[in-house]
């Protein structure tokens, strides 16, 4: 491994671009619809919400606990706003109020989150004032619990302990905390550049959205992936290293003597899910592009590449702490 510094800057200048990009560009949507393909369902979906404006509405409801000047002053309140077509109070014996509001966007629309959050504001300011118990459900209600329920389990909770269970992992079978730490993030980078190339593709040059699941899918499959193929590598390497070689000429004989089995094996997951590009469905598509150029990515050019020259530049550090 010739020059791993300079290996190792062009990668990090490579990745800072790509993110760069990424985080220019992305525009995820949550709606099914804007990722579907034009069938003859979309086309007359798309008919309808153009020439027939009521279908393209949804329903909030807001429910207020025994107290009618919050109910009426709530209801003046949600008639105010743009996105309101029509609100209606109702009430029964219960001592409940429930105010129907009409919407101006179809039950599947990213728009519903933040109409959702405005509504949240305004029941919470009236609740603050008259000291009522409001509750607000319908339609954008269920897009905003279910998108940012998700989202926050999964990136706020599930992909930490993905990560950390892992490393822990890793740490105890390689006897080292360097090479999880460098394995994770080696395969971190190679979900970057692929879902850069997947934004730039549907995104630039077909004008599609990104499906908000696409990340998700690829950080949970690349991370089991990749950790495999790092570790057909590295075990290699740790048994050339124990064998007398020094880590430089460790790590050229361990790529040569695993590359076929890394390669053939990436070859094959990438032409699996690449298979998916058939389809007609774009959000298939984009899993398909994802998923397939990560791979490829990651085993012909982070693997072969990247990690020997990490692995050359650290040399004894690779074993730290143990």
């Amino acid at each position: 491994m010739n020059r791993p510094r300079t290996v190792l800057a062009i990668f990090l200048v490579i990745t800072a671009l790509t993110l760069t990009y990424l985080l220019m560009n992305i525009n995820i949507t949550t709606d099914p619809v804007q990722v579907m393909p034009n069938t003859p369902a979309k086309i007359g979906l798309d008919i309808l919400i153009t020439h027939f404006r009521n279908y393209d509405h949804s329903t909030a409801y807001l429910v207020i606990y025994g107290n009618k000047s919050a109910a009426l002053t709530l209801l003046r309140e949600v008639r105010d706003q743009g996105y309101v077509i029509n609100a209606a109070l109702s009430y029964n014996n219960t001592d409940l109020y429930i105010i129907t509001a009409i919407v101006n966007q179809q039950s599947l629309s990213d728009k519903l989150i933040p109409i959702y959050i405005s509504l949240k504001g305004i029941a919470n300011e009236i609740s603050r004032e008259y000291g009522a118990r409001i509750l607000i459900g319908g339609s954008p209600s269920y897009k905003y619990y279910f998108v940012l329920g998700f989202e926050h389990e999964y990136y706020g909770l599930i992909l930490y302990v993905m990560i950390a269970v892992n490393i822990i992992i890793l740490t105890i079978y390689m006897r080292s905390i360097m090479i999880p730490l460098r394995l994770v993030a080696t395969v971190l980078m190679s979900i970057t550049w692929s879902l850069a190339l997947t934004i730039a593709v549907f995104q630039g040059l077909m004008g599609i959205k990104t499906y908000w699941l696409l990340p998700v899918i690829l950080i949970s499959l690349l991370l089991s992936v990749g950790t495999d193929y790092d570790l057909f590598i590295i075990s290699r390497f740790k048994e050339e290293v124990m064998s007398g070689h020094g880590d430089r000429e460790a790590i050229v004989r361990a790529v040569e003597f695993t590359g076929p089995v890394v390669t053939g094996a990436a070859l094959v997951l990438a032409m699996a899910f690449a298979s998916l590009a058939v389809s007609s469905i774009y959000i298939l598509k984009q899993v398909a592009l994802a998923v397939a150029s990560s791979v490829i990515i990651d085993s012909f050019i982070i693997r072969p590449l990247l990690v020997p020259a990490i692995i050359v530049l650290l040399g004894k550090w690779n074993w730290w702490p143990f």
